[in-house]
Protein backbone atom coordinates (compact mmCIF):
# COMPACT_ATOMS: atom_id res chain seq x y z
CA UNK A 1 0.00 0.00 0.00
CA UNK A 2 2.85 2.41 0.44
CA UNK A 3 4.10 1.56 -2.70
CA UNK A 4 1.17 2.52 -4.59
CA UNK A 5 0.84 5.96 -3.04
CA UNK A 6 4.67 6.38 -3.51
CA UNK A 7 5.11 5.30 -7.00
CA UNK A 8 2.05 6.13 -8.71
CA UNK A 9 3.58 8.01 -11.45
CA UNK A 10 5.77 4.80 -12.46
CA UNK A 11 2.38 2.73 -11.94
CA UNK A 12 0.17 4.64 -14.13
CA UNK A 13 2.66 4.78 -17.17
CA UNK A 14 3.10 0.73 -16.22
CA UNK A 15 -0.76 0.60 -16.79
CA UNK A 16 -0.73 3.04 -20.27
CA UNK A 17 -2.46 5.75 -18.50
CA UNK A 18 -5.37 3.30 -17.24
CA UNK A 19 -6.43 4.12 -13.48
CA UNK A 20 -8.69 1.02 -13.13
CA UNK A 21 -5.73 -0.84 -14.77
CA UNK A 22 -3.51 0.53 -12.15
CA UNK A 23 -6.11 -0.67 -9.29
CA UNK A 24 -6.57 -4.00 -10.76
CA UNK A 25 -2.16 -4.49 -11.16
CA UNK A 26 -2.03 -3.37 -7.07
CA UNK A 27 -4.19 -6.12 -6.04
CA UNK A 28 -7.06 -2.82 -4.53
CA UNK A 29 -9.89 -4.71 -7.14
CA UNK A 30 -10.35 -7.99 -8.34
CA UNK A 31 -11.58 -7.57 -11.84
CA UNK A 32 -12.15 -4.58 -14.44
CA UNK A 33 -16.07 -5.22 -15.17
CA UNK A 34 -18.95 -3.27 -16.80
CA UNK A 35 -22.54 -3.15 -14.60
CA UNK A 36 -23.53 -5.40 -16.94
CA UNK A 37 -20.81 -8.17 -16.94
CA UNK A 38 -21.70 -7.85 -12.64
CA UNK A 39 -25.22 -8.67 -13.32
CA UNK A 40 -24.37 -11.88 -15.53
CA UNK A 41 -21.76 -13.09 -12.91
CA UNK A 42 -24.86 -12.45 -10.21
CA UNK A 43 -27.73 -14.52 -12.83
CA UNK A 44 -25.35 -17.79 -13.01
CA UNK A 45 -24.62 -17.12 -8.82
CA UNK A 46 -28.40 -17.11 -8.92
CA UNK A 47 -29.10 -20.29 -10.80
CA UNK A 48 -30.89 -18.68 -13.76
CA UNK A 49 -29.27 -18.11 -17.51
CA UNK A 50 -27.37 -15.32 -18.46
CA UNK A 51 -29.57 -14.43 -21.31
CA UNK A 52 -33.03 -14.94 -19.46
CA UNK A 53 -31.74 -12.58 -15.98
CA UNK A 54 -33.73 -9.33 -15.62
CA UNK A 55 -32.91 -7.36 -13.17
CA UNK A 56 -34.64 -3.76 -12.22
CA UNK A 57 -34.54 -1.48 -9.85
CA UNK A 58 -37.42 0.21 -7.21
CA UNK A 59 -38.47 3.00 -8.62
CA UNK A 60 -38.29 1.57 -12.09
CA UNK A 61 -40.28 -0.94 -10.95
CA UNK A 62 -42.87 0.84 -8.94
CA UNK A 63 -43.06 3.82 -12.46
CA UNK A 64 -44.19 0.55 -14.39
CA UNK A 65 -46.40 0.04 -12.13
CA UNK A 66 -48.08 3.01 -11.63
CA UNK A 67 -47.91 3.28 -15.09
CA UNK A 68 -51.22 3.29 -16.93
CA UNK A 69 -49.03 1.98 -19.96
CA UNK A 70 -49.17 -0.92 -17.86
CA UNK A 71 -52.83 -1.59 -17.58
CA UNK A 72 -53.08 -1.93 -21.35
CA UNK A 73 -53.80 -5.40 -22.41
CA UNK A 74 -52.24 -4.82 -26.09
CA UNK A 75 -50.42 -1.44 -26.09
CA UNK A 76 -48.71 -0.46 -29.70
CA UNK A 77 -45.47 -0.33 -30.70
CA UNK A 78 -43.47 2.42 -29.70
CA UNK A 79 -40.40 4.65 -30.44
CA UNK A 80 -39.76 6.46 -27.15
CA UNK A 81 -37.90 9.35 -27.57
CA UNK A 82 -35.62 10.22 -24.79
CA UNK A 83 -34.00 13.88 -23.88
CA UNK A 84 -30.61 13.91 -22.88
CA UNK A 85 -30.10 17.98 -22.73
CA UNK A 86 -27.50 19.68 -20.65
CA UNK A 87 -23.77 19.10 -19.47
CA UNK A 88 -23.02 15.18 -18.56
CA UNK A 89 -22.38 14.84 -14.85
CA UNK A 90 -22.06 11.18 -12.80
CA UNK A 91 -25.13 10.32 -10.74
CA UNK A 92 -28.29 11.55 -10.84
CA UNK A 93 -29.14 14.93 -11.97
CA UNK A 94 -32.55 17.27 -12.44
CA UNK A 95 -33.88 18.48 -15.84
CA UNK A 96 -30.95 20.96 -17.23
CA UNK A 97 -28.22 18.51 -16.52
CA UNK A 98 -27.88 15.33 -17.51
CA UNK A 99 -26.99 12.92 -14.95
CA UNK A 100 -25.49 9.44 -16.08
CA UNK A 101 -27.58 7.21 -13.37
CA UNK A 102 -30.87 9.34 -14.30
CA UNK A 103 -30.48 9.13 -18.23
CA UNK A 104 -29.75 5.39 -17.74
CA UNK A 105 -32.39 4.67 -16.14
CA UNK A 106 -34.41 5.99 -18.61
CA UNK A 107 -32.80 3.89 -21.62
CA UNK A 108 -33.23 0.67 -19.50
CA UNK A 109 -36.72 1.08 -18.78
CA UNK A 110 -37.05 1.67 -22.82
CA UNK A 111 -34.69 -1.28 -22.86
CA UNK A 112 -37.14 -3.98 -20.68
CA UNK A 113 -40.33 -2.09 -21.85
CA UNK A 114 -41.84 -4.63 -24.01
CA UNK A 115 -43.90 -1.95 -25.90
CA UNK A 116 -41.04 0.13 -26.50
CA UNK A 117 -39.26 -1.24 -30.32
CA UNK A 118 -36.89 1.57 -31.04
CA UNK A 119 -35.74 4.60 -29.28
CA UNK A 120 -34.37 8.15 -30.49
CA UNK A 121 -31.94 9.79 -27.92
CA UNK A 122 -32.46 13.50 -28.68
CA UNK A 123 -29.18 15.19 -27.56
CA UNK A 124 -28.58 18.90 -26.59
CA UNK A 125 -24.97 18.80 -24.66
CA UNK A 126 -21.80 20.31 -24.80
CA UNK A 127 -20.26 17.14 -22.73
CA UNK A 128 -19.08 16.74 -19.39
CA UNK A 129 -17.67 14.08 -17.30
CA UNK A 130 -16.09 11.08 -19.36
CA UNK A 131 -17.15 8.58 -16.69
CA UNK A 132 -20.72 9.59 -17.05
CA UNK A 133 -20.79 9.50 -21.00
CA UNK A 134 -19.28 6.31 -21.19
CA UNK A 135 -21.88 5.03 -18.40
CA UNK A 136 -24.36 6.47 -20.68
CA UNK A 137 -22.66 4.83 -24.23
CA UNK A 138 -22.65 1.34 -22.19
CA UNK A 139 -26.43 1.62 -21.77
CA UNK A 140 -26.77 2.48 -25.46
CA UNK A 141 -24.88 -0.22 -26.26
CA UNK A 142 -27.18 -2.58 -24.47
CA UNK A 143 -30.20 -1.23 -26.19
CA UNK A 144 -29.34 -2.45 -29.35
CA UNK A 145 -27.52 -5.97 -27.79
CA UNK A 146 -31.17 -6.40 -26.79
CA UNK A 147 -32.33 -6.22 -30.49
CA UNK A 148 -33.73 -2.13 -30.04
CA UNK A 149 -32.64 -0.10 -32.74
CA UNK A 150 -31.02 3.36 -31.31
CA UNK A 151 -31.29 6.52 -33.38
CA UNK A 152 -29.07 9.53 -32.27
CA UNK A 153 -31.15 12.58 -33.03
CA UNK A 154 -28.51 16.15 -32.25
CA UNK A 155 -30.32 19.20 -32.11
CA UNK A 156 -28.25 22.08 -31.99
CA UNK A 157 -25.41 21.25 -30.17
CA UNK A 158 -24.37 17.51 -29.38
CA UNK A 159 -20.38 18.13 -28.95
CA UNK A 160 -17.55 15.97 -26.90
CA UNK A 161 -19.56 14.15 -24.42
CA UNK A 162 -22.17 15.22 -26.25
CA UNK A 163 -20.86 13.22 -29.42
CA UNK A 164 -19.34 10.60 -26.78
CA UNK A 165 -22.90 9.21 -26.56
CA UNK A 166 -24.47 9.33 -29.72
CA UNK A 167 -21.66 7.68 -31.27
CA UNK A 168 -22.51 3.89 -30.62
CA UNK A 169 -26.13 4.63 -32.18
CA UNK A 170 -27.34 2.70 -35.13
CA UNK A 171 -27.63 5.72 -37.16
CA UNK A 172 -27.01 9.72 -36.08
CA UNK A 173 -29.15 12.10 -37.41
CA UNK A 174 -27.95 15.62 -37.17
CA UNK A 175 -29.14 19.39 -38.26
CA UNK A 176 -26.79 21.25 -40.52
CA UNK A 177 -25.62 23.54 -38.23
CA UNK A 178 -25.82 21.16 -35.13
CA UNK A 179 -22.68 22.13 -33.59
CA UNK A 180 -20.67 18.69 -32.97
CA UNK A 181 -17.47 16.59 -33.24
CA UNK A 182 -14.87 18.02 -30.61
CA UNK A 183 -13.39 14.62 -30.04
CA UNK A 184 -11.17 15.72 -27.75
CA UNK A 185 -10.28 15.27 -23.76
CA UNK A 186 -9.04 17.45 -20.82
CA UNK A 187 -8.40 16.75 -17.32
CA UNK A 188 -9.31 20.10 -14.89
CA UNK A 189 -8.59 20.24 -11.59
CA UNK A 190 -9.15 23.63 -9.83
CA UNK A 191 -7.09 25.06 -7.11
CA UNK A 192 -7.21 28.42 -4.77
CA UNK A 193 -4.02 28.37 -3.28
CA UNK A 194 -2.63 31.84 -4.88
CA UNK A 195 -6.11 33.02 -4.29
CA UNK A 196 -5.52 32.37 -0.74
CA UNK A 197 -1.91 33.62 -0.47
CA UNK A 198 -3.43 36.99 -1.36
CA UNK A 199 -5.44 36.79 1.67
CA UNK A 200 -2.15 35.83 3.44
CA UNK A 201 -3.50 32.41 4.03
CA UNK A 202 -0.91 29.50 3.39
CA UNK A 203 -1.23 25.53 3.83
CA UNK A 204 1.43 23.23 4.43
CA UNK A 205 1.38 19.75 6.35
CA UNK A 206 2.83 16.34 6.71
CA UNK A 207 1.29 13.27 5.12
CA UNK A 208 2.65 9.20 4.67
CA UNK A 209 3.32 8.94 1.34
CA UNK A 210 4.53 11.15 -1.76
CA UNK A 211 0.99 11.73 -3.06
CA UNK A 212 -0.47 12.58 0.06
CA UNK A 213 -2.26 15.90 -0.02
CA UNK A 214 -1.87 16.34 -3.68
CA UNK A 215 -5.33 16.96 -4.95
CA UNK A 216 -6.48 19.17 -2.04
CA UNK A 217 -7.49 22.20 -3.69
CA UNK A 218 -5.89 24.67 -1.33
CA UNK A 219 -2.60 23.39 -2.50
CA UNK A 220 -0.85 24.07 -5.89
CA UNK A 221 -1.13 20.79 -8.35
CA UNK A 222 2.22 19.08 -7.64
CA UNK A 223 4.00 17.14 -10.38
CA UNK A 224 3.13 13.30 -9.78
CA UNK A 225 -0.53 14.59 -9.56
CA UNK A 226 -0.28 16.44 -13.15
CA UNK A 227 1.73 13.43 -14.51
CA UNK A 228 -0.98 11.11 -13.35
CA UNK A 229 -3.77 13.43 -14.97
CA UNK A 230 -1.72 13.67 -18.22
CA UNK A 231 -1.37 10.10 -18.50
CA UNK A 232 -5.06 9.58 -17.96
CA UNK A 233 -5.90 11.98 -20.46
CA UNK A 234 -3.98 10.25 -23.41
CA UNK A 235 -5.75 7.21 -22.60
CA UNK A 236 -8.77 8.81 -22.53
CA UNK A 237 -8.56 10.14 -25.62
CA UNK A 238 -7.32 6.81 -27.65
CA UNK A 239 -9.66 5.28 -26.18
CA UNK A 240 -12.47 7.93 -27.64
CA UNK A 241 -10.65 7.91 -30.81
CA UNK A 242 -10.98 4.29 -31.05
CA UNK A 243 -14.92 4.20 -30.08
CA UNK A 244 -15.64 6.39 -32.43
CA UNK A 245 -13.34 4.98 -35.05
CA UNK A 246 -14.91 1.15 -34.35
CA UNK A 247 -18.74 2.49 -34.33
CA UNK A 248 -18.27 4.58 -37.70
CA UNK A 249 -16.12 1.85 -38.98
CA UNK A 250 -13.20 3.57 -39.64
CA UNK A 251 -9.81 3.68 -38.66
CA UNK A 252 -8.03 4.91 -35.82
CA UNK A 253 -6.13 7.55 -38.14
CA UNK A 254 -9.29 8.60 -40.20
CA UNK A 255 -10.80 9.26 -36.97
CA UNK A 256 -7.68 11.11 -35.37
CA UNK A 257 -7.53 13.33 -39.06
CA UNK A 258 -10.91 15.01 -38.01
CA UNK A 259 -10.85 14.30 -34.19
CA UNK A 260 -7.94 16.43 -31.78
CA UNK A 261 -11.05 18.94 -30.57
CA UNK A 262 -12.27 20.00 -33.92
CA UNK A 263 -15.68 21.19 -34.05
CA UNK A 264 -17.72 20.69 -36.91
CA UNK A 265 -21.34 22.08 -38.08
CA UNK A 266 -23.59 18.65 -38.62
CA UNK A 267 -22.85 19.43 -42.91
CA UNK A 268 -19.56 19.18 -42.51
CA UNK A 269 -20.11 16.53 -39.85
CA UNK A 270 -21.34 14.69 -42.52
CA UNK A 271 -18.67 15.18 -45.27
CA UNK A 272 -16.37 13.82 -43.08
CA UNK A 273 -18.59 10.88 -42.09
CA UNK A 274 -19.18 11.76 -38.14
CA UNK A 275 -23.26 11.75 -38.68
CA UNK A 276 -25.22 9.43 -41.11
CA UNK A 277 -27.58 11.95 -42.24
CA UNK A 278 -29.38 15.70 -42.15
CA UNK A 279 -32.65 16.34 -40.50
CA UNK A 280 -34.65 16.91 -37.61
CA UNK A 281 -35.92 14.39 -34.77
CA UNK A 282 -39.13 13.67 -37.11
CA UNK A 283 -36.85 12.37 -39.40
CA UNK A 284 -34.70 10.97 -36.79
CA UNK A 285 -37.91 9.01 -35.41
CA UNK A 286 -38.68 7.61 -38.60
CA UNK A 287 -35.43 6.02 -39.00
CA UNK A 288 -35.76 4.35 -36.09
CA UNK A 289 -39.13 3.04 -36.72
CA UNK A 290 -37.73 1.86 -40.23
CA UNK A 291 -34.93 0.17 -38.63
CA UNK A 292 -37.48 -1.85 -35.88
CA UNK A 293 -39.41 -2.21 -39.13
CA UNK A 294 -42.74 -0.83 -37.41
CA UNK A 295 -44.36 0.02 -40.65
CA UNK A 296 -46.56 3.18 -40.08
CA UNK A 297 -48.79 1.86 -37.07
CA UNK A 298 -47.21 3.39 -34.02
CA UNK A 299 -46.85 5.66 -31.26
CA UNK A 300 -44.20 8.22 -30.48
CA UNK A 301 -44.24 8.93 -26.62
CA UNK A 302 -41.31 11.31 -25.07
CA UNK A 303 -39.88 10.41 -22.35
CA UNK A 304 -37.99 13.68 -20.18
CA UNK A 305 -36.79 13.44 -16.86
CA UNK A 306 -39.13 15.11 -13.91
CA UNK A 307 -37.60 16.41 -10.63
CA UNK A 308 -37.21 14.14 -7.96
CA UNK A 309 -37.75 14.66 -4.53
CA UNK A 310 -34.70 15.23 -3.38
CA UNK A 311 -34.08 17.32 -6.01
CA UNK A 312 -37.26 19.24 -5.01
CA UNK A 313 -36.47 19.58 -1.43
CA UNK A 314 -33.35 20.49 -1.62
CA UNK A 315 -34.70 23.74 -3.83
CA UNK A 316 -37.30 24.11 -1.39
CA UNK A 317 -34.11 23.92 1.53
CA UNK A 318 -32.06 26.87 -0.41
CA UNK A 319 -34.78 29.32 -0.80
CA UNK A 320 -35.88 28.61 2.81
CA UNK A 321 -32.02 29.34 3.43
CA UNK A 322 -32.25 32.57 1.45
CA UNK A 323 -35.03 34.14 3.11
CA UNK A 324 -33.52 33.36 6.65
CA UNK A 325 -30.22 34.91 5.36
CA UNK A 326 -32.01 38.34 3.93
CA UNK A 327 -33.10 40.04 6.38
CA UNK A 328 -29.72 39.61 7.90
CA UNK A 329 -27.75 41.51 5.55
CA UNK A 330 -28.55 45.74 5.40
CA UNK A 331 -31.00 46.41 2.85
CA UNK A 332 -28.20 48.17 0.79
CA UNK A 333 -26.24 45.48 0.41
CA UNK A 334 -28.90 42.74 -0.73
CA UNK A 335 -30.16 44.39 -4.20
CA UNK A 336 -26.76 45.04 -5.72
CA UNK A 337 -25.51 41.28 -4.79
CA UNK A 338 -26.82 39.69 -7.74
CA UNK A 339 -25.14 41.72 -9.74
CA UNK A 340 -21.92 42.05 -8.11
CA UNK A 341 -21.59 38.35 -7.41
CA UNK A 342 -23.52 37.21 -11.07
CA UNK A 343 -19.73 36.55 -13.07
CA UNK A 344 -18.49 34.45 -9.50
CA UNK A 345 -21.72 32.17 -9.76
CA UNK A 346 -21.54 31.72 -13.08
CA UNK A 347 -18.24 30.24 -12.69
CA UNK A 348 -18.80 28.76 -9.82
CA UNK A 349 -21.75 26.49 -11.15
CA UNK A 350 -19.86 25.67 -14.03
CA UNK A 351 -17.51 24.10 -11.60
CA UNK A 352 -20.22 22.71 -9.73
CA UNK A 353 -21.79 20.91 -12.59
CA UNK A 354 -18.32 19.68 -14.20
CA UNK A 355 -17.05 16.65 -11.74
CA UNK A 356 -15.90 13.27 -12.81
CA UNK A 357 -14.15 10.83 -10.88
CA UNK A 358 -10.98 11.37 -12.32
CA UNK A 359 -11.18 14.74 -13.01
CA UNK A 360 -11.26 13.82 -17.09
CA UNK A 361 -13.81 15.49 -18.94
CA UNK A 362 -15.14 15.36 -22.77
CA UNK A 363 -16.54 19.23 -22.94
CA UNK A 364 -16.50 21.20 -25.85
CA UNK A 365 -15.23 24.85 -24.20
CA UNK A 366 -15.76 26.61 -27.24
CA UNK A 367 -19.50 26.02 -27.86
CA UNK A 368 -20.89 27.43 -24.24
CA UNK A 369 -20.63 30.52 -23.03
CA UNK A 370 -22.17 31.93 -19.28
Amino acid sequence: MQAYGDEAVAAIKHADGDLAKMALEAGLVSGLEGRYQVEERIARLTGEEAHSYKGIDLLAYLSNVHSTRALSSKPHDQVRVIVASGEIVPGEAEPGTVGSDTLVAQLRAARFDEAVKAVVLRIDSPGGSVFASEVIRREVAELKRAGKPVVASMSSLAASGGYYIAMDADRIVASPATITGSIGIFAMFPTVDRALARLGVHVDGVGTTAMAGELRPDRPLGEPAREILQQSLEQQYRLFVEHVAGSRKRTPEQIEAVAQGRVWSGAEAKRVGLVDELGGSELAIKRAAALAKLGKNYDVEYDESQPGIVQSLGFKMRVALARAVAPLLPRDLVAPLPRVLGPVVAELRRFDRLTDPAHVFAYCIACTAE
